[in-house]
């Protein structure tokens, strides 16, 4: 095991950018004057100092004049700060890691934000692209509270696609998902990232109307729907 003092100490939070005025302050401290009288002759000696000011300013294209902070895991963000807090325009970039040996150059970031901010979280329009990058999956809609909340699309890496509305992260109200791969189709509500009832359409143009149970990927039909097929058709669900 190394010795402690071998450890790499993490890298510092750094910020790059303009700042409100700091707060004026008053340092005293007391100096000798005479250590050996009884009692000892002490000087108070005072300095007005100006403490370092909320980070504040706004984004400007991403140029040298856009505030940027980079913390210690790596991530960086550049954009908007209100007195000290990430609020406006703003790009977030999130760390894939540390690079596998050192002077090698660090692994592709792990997903990139783009959008609207509000007390530090995503909140408003945003686009949030995951590793790997281009190819993986990408989210294009409203935040709040740094979770997927309101009218939003969720592009997966393998191309299926959910467009509708969301709540805490999770795919409730009205929406549709489209299978890439069979072409089939599903619209309908949803809860919970489940939905609950609507349709299913497939590509030949079969369809069920009713209740489901399972998420997406895992999606069964409910005793009681109805089943119509191209042909017209029908067939109720065990």
């Amino acid at each position: 095991m190394a010795d402690e003092e071998d450890e790499e100490a993490p890298p510092p939070y750094m910020y790059e950018g303009p700042r409100e005025a700091g707060v004026k302050t008053t340092l005293s401290v007391e100096v000798p004057v005479d250590e050996e009288a009884d009692p000892p002759v002490t000087k108070t000696r005072t300095k007005e100092i100006s403490l370092l000011g909320a980070r504040s300013g706004e984004w400007a294209g991403g140029d040298a004049a856009t505030p940027k902070a980079t913390f210690p895991n790596g991530d960086v963000y550049t954009g908007s700060y209100v007195q000290g807090v990430r609020a406006g325009a703003g790009k977030y970039v999130y760390s894939g890691g540390k690079p596998a040996e050192e002077g090698d150059d660090p692994p592709p970031p792990s997903a990139v934000y783009e959008g609207t901010w509000k007390k530090n979280s995503k909140s408003g329009l945003g686009v949030m692209q995951y590793a790997p990058m281009p190819g993986g999956a990408k989210y294009h809609g409203n935040w709040r509270g740094g979770k997927r909340n309101g009218q939003g699309t969720f592009f997966y890496a393998n191309g299926d696609i959910y467009s509708g509305e969301w709540v805490d992260g999770k795919k409730q109200g009205e929406g549709s998902y489209l299978y890439k791969a069979s072409g089939a189709e599903m619209v309908g509500t949803w809860k919970n990232g489940v939905m609950l009832s609507g349709s299913f359409i497939d590509k030949h143009g079969g369809n069920y109307k009713g209740s489901f149970a399972g998420d997406a990927k895992n999606v069964s039909f409910v005793a009681g729907g109805v089943f119509t097929a191209a042909s017209g058709a029908t067939a109720i669900a065990a």
